[in-house]
């Protein structure tokens, strides 16, 4: 009998081997995604425009760290050219995908909205903005204004031009207070970008 085993072994060691590997890999594996931030704890901006994108994540981080009501572990943004040729697939797969906010200069809209995003309540995104001009298409509200073109916002810190830019939020943030419906009323991290985007420097 042990001649056997030992013979078996012998010959077989790999496949023992490569079920160590795959066990030793799929428990890494587990681990790596359970340590990963949750919808709710990351934010994902995309800002279409000639926007210099450098600082705005690591601006965020210390704005929003005591103004969420939902800490945030992760903030992601990432910065597209608004002439980029393939600018509606890219904001289609942005607005199935894990982003919650979409920014845009104004010239570069990808209309109509209704392809990529969903109407928000206009009361509730009042209650929120005031009297901010809001982005409407076939009278319902999609967005709302972020930089004026003018101001003296946070916002002009990363933008040197008069353009107007409107903030949309996408079907699928869980970071919006639930103004697409989804996520919880507590998890306001998109809210708070826009309004720090907003607010005097």
């Amino acid at each position: 009998m042990n001649k056997r085993v030992k013979t078996h072994f012998q010959y077989s060691w790999w496949a023992y081997f490569l079920i160590f590997v795959a066990v030793i890999t799929l428990w890494v594996s587990v681990f790596v995604k359970l340590a990963e931030p949750k919808a709710d704890e990351r934010l994902n901006i995309t800002i279409v425009g000639s926007v210099d994108g450098k600082n705005i994540a690591a601006d965020l981080e210390k704005a929003l760290e005591s103004k969420t009501n939902k800490p945030l572990k992760e903030i992601n943004v990432e910065i597209i050219a608004g002439d980029n040729v393939q600018i509606g697939e890219i904001i289609a797969m942005r607005c199935m995908g894990e982003t919650d906010l979409i920014i845009f200069e104004e010239e570069y809209i990808v209309k109509p909205l209704s392809l990529n995003f969903k109407p928000v309540d206009e009361s509730r995104i009042k209650e929120y903005f005031g009297s901010s001009d809001l982005y409407k298409e076939d009278d319902k509200t999609y967005g709302v204004l972020l930089y004026d073109g003018t101001s003296q916002s946070n916002f002009k810190t990363y933008y040197k031009g008069d353009k107007k830019f409107y903030a949309f939020i996408t079907p699928v943030s869980e970071n919006c207070a639930k103004l697409n419906g989804k996520g919880a009323e507590e998890s306001d991290a998109a809210i708070q970008a826009i309004k720090y985007f907003t607010e005097a420097a």
